[in-house]
């Protein structure tokens, strides 16, 4: 009686942890992309933050003969 009850409970936790996070379609466009793909747009994101670090500083820094 008690195993019933526990398998009961277990059976309801699943169907509700299902519901509240569903499997994600796989779809073509979720694809993982390739290690050197994500390794090319981390390069990208890094020189466009050097860039930007760089015209603040320029921007901050006072001109020369003042």
């Amino acid at each position: 009686m008690i195993a019933e009850a526990v398998e009961r409970q277990t059976a309801a936790m699943r169907e509700l942890s299902r519901r509240a996070f569903p499997e994600p379609d796989a779809a073509a466009d979720d694809a993982p992309a390739s290690i050197e793909a994500t390794w090319a747009q981390r390069r990208r994101q890094a020189a466009a933050t050097e860039a930007a670090a760089l015209h603040q500083v320029r921007q901050e820094r006072p001109a020369p003969g003042r």
